[in-house]
């Protein structure tokens, strides 16, 4: 596998080049259905061995979030691992101001 092409990210605006692909972003967000196996294994890796602060899998058959934290390069893995669901909200550590309820992401996709 190459690099991956993430569904979803966020890059501080300095880092930020239209005309080129970002080589780091502190918020990577993949939105799972069928391939949610990959995600968690593969691409979590990648992103962990890249820096990568905050990975989000958005499980869209279970209407809920995994939220990795915290990579360990050495080992391609994160040291956290949070589960969340409706009713909760998704408040990112990487990148102040960026929150959602899952309420609000799921029943705009229904």
């Amino acid at each position: 596998m190459g690099s991956p092409e993430p569904d979803i990210v966020i890059v501080n605006r300095a880092a930020f080049r239209p005309d080129q692909h970002p080589s780091n972003a502190p918020v990577v967000i993949e939105v799972s259905g069928d391939s949610i196996a990959k995600d968690r294994r593969v691409k979590r890796a990648i992103y962990a061995r890249a820096g990568i602060d905050e990975y989000v899998i958005v499980d869209v058959d279970r209407r809920g979030l995994e939220v990795y934290r915290d990579p360990i390069a050495a080992t391609s893995d994160y040291r956290s691992r949070e589960i969340l669901a409706v009713p909760d909200r998704f408040v990112s550590v990487a990148v102040a101001g960026v929150s959602f309820a899952l309420a609000d992401l799921f029943d705009s996709i229904d």
